[in-house]
């Protein structure tokens, strides 16, 4: 059975990023005021500013400094002006599908300006206004803005947007007819302080990762996304295990693409065609190959052999080989008896041998090349840092061969958190 790969992911987001977002949200959601039912006035932001941020395991702690306009819209206008220094905890959580829940308390408080109630030429003390105020901002601004981030921040959409984008069968550029196929199961996040100027989201993704080379597999739209759990992890490398179906008909394309012409001294043979397929079963079954042969040697070459991996070295070596070459054409005859040594030997010389290094160190520098900060989605930029990638399995049946790679890699991501607003 084929592990899950695991797939870890450091996102980034900027703080400067996420507090310019928070001071919006507030003077947006606020901009008509709350009101101040006991004492008939209504309370309006008009500057929230010097905002900090951490996060504290499920908890997101903020303060800011907020400037506040008391209003009456009564016949007697009443007018008051306050700052406070305040100090908020959001409790968070993120559930199975996708939703986030947060409660949001008052911690701690300080006044730089307590309010003052202005009535034409007089001016009153607002104390009793500005316990009022506090037990406002300890419950109707704590809920509103649970409110607000339960409207505005929607976790479920920007996830759909990633998972449509690698929806499969997804086609691999670097390799002809080839495509991979995802299949998530589960998914981890959580969110910790990393820097003064970065706070840091951790993804773990566990899913399955197929790629069929040659025939197109069918369409399998992700409909679900994974479950989402909220938990601490301290996996930084991924892991992927990745399952490949080669095609034999994909094989045979390559061979025809690669070596077309084959030279034995002043000699030319064109491979024009060739069938590969699976005979026998189990220890003693191998490939076959039939190739069709012409230039200055018409006729048929008879293949087979039992492809061995050797994990060590990375090689592909085809062992008990058996070797056949005919030709109907009684003038090639001669020629084919001539050549027959040559051939086997060269064949057993440079093919016997298939190392697999330098495929791996293609697929690394495509991935490492063509993976630096890609955008996936609009406000999300990831970057994939491949180390080696090792073969660690082979198998083949009647449809092609099997192939089992691992690999280690980095990952980090990019949130850009103001575009991503800009296309909800």
């Amino acid at each position: 059975m084929i592990e899950k790969s695991l797939i870890n992911i450091n996102g980034f987001l900027d703080r400067d990023e996420l507090r310019l977002s928070i001071e919006n949200l507030m003077k947006n959601r606020f901009q008509e005021g709350i009101d101040l039912k006991k004492a008939s006035l209504k309370v309006y932001i008009k500057d929230f500013r010097n905002l900090k941020i951490d996060c504290l395991g499920d908890k997101i702690i903020y303060q800011a400094d907020i400037t506040l306009e008391l209003r009456s819209d009564s016949l007697i206008l009443i007018k008051a002006d306050a700052e406070v220094f305040l100090n908020f905890s959001s409790r968070f959580n993120i559930n199975e599908d996708w939703s986030i829940n947060t409660q949001t308390k008052l911690r701690n408080h300080e006044w730089k300006k307590k309010p003052k109630i202005n009535l034409s030429l007089i001016s009153l003390p607002g104390t009793g206004i500005a316990e009022m105020l506090i037990g406002m901002l300890d419950d109707k601004f704590c809920q509103d803005i649970d409110q607000s981030i339960s409207n505005q921040v929607k976790l479920k959409p920007l996830v759909e947007k990633v998972f449509t984008h690698t929806k499969n069968p997804l086609p691999i550029k670097v390799l002809d007819d080839a495509h991979l196929n995802l299949e998530p199961t589960i998914m981890n996040i959580f969110i910790e302080n990393y820097s003064d100027k970065y706070i840091k989201i951790k993804f773990k993704l566990e899913t399955l990762i197929n790629v069929d080379v040659g025939k197109r597999p069918a369409s399998k739209i992700i409909e679900e996304l994974p479950a989402c759990t909220y938990k601490d992890f301290n996996d930084e490398v991924s892991l992927f295990n990745i399952a490949a179906q080669v095609d034999y008909g994909a094989i045979e394309k390559s061979i025809l693409d690669q070596f077309e012409e084959i030279k034995f001294k002043d000699r030319k043979v064109v491979i024009e065609n060739i069938k590969i397929s699976e005979s026998g079963s189990g220890i003693n079954g191998k490939i076959s190959a039939i190739i069709d042969l012409k230039g200055d040697l018409q006729g048929q070459l008879f293949l087979a052999c039992t492809p061995v991996l050797d994990k060590v070295q990375q090689i592909i070596s085809l062992e008990n080989f058996s070797f056949k070459l005919t030709s109907k054409n009684i003038l090639y005859k001669a020629l084919t008896n001539i050549l027959k040594g040559q051939i086997e030997k060269k064949i057993k010389e440079e093919f016997a041998k298939l190392s697999l290094k330098t495929l791996s160190q293609q697929i690394k520098a495509f991935i490492n090349n063509s993976m630096d900060q890609q955008e996936i989605t609009p406000g999300l930029s990831l970057t994939v840092r491949v180390d080696e990638i090792d073969f660690v399995a082979f198998d083949y049946n009647e449809k092609g061969v099997f192939l089992l790679l691992s690999s280690e890699a980095n990952l980090s991501l990019q949130i850009y958190l103001q575009k991503n607003l800009a296309q909800a």
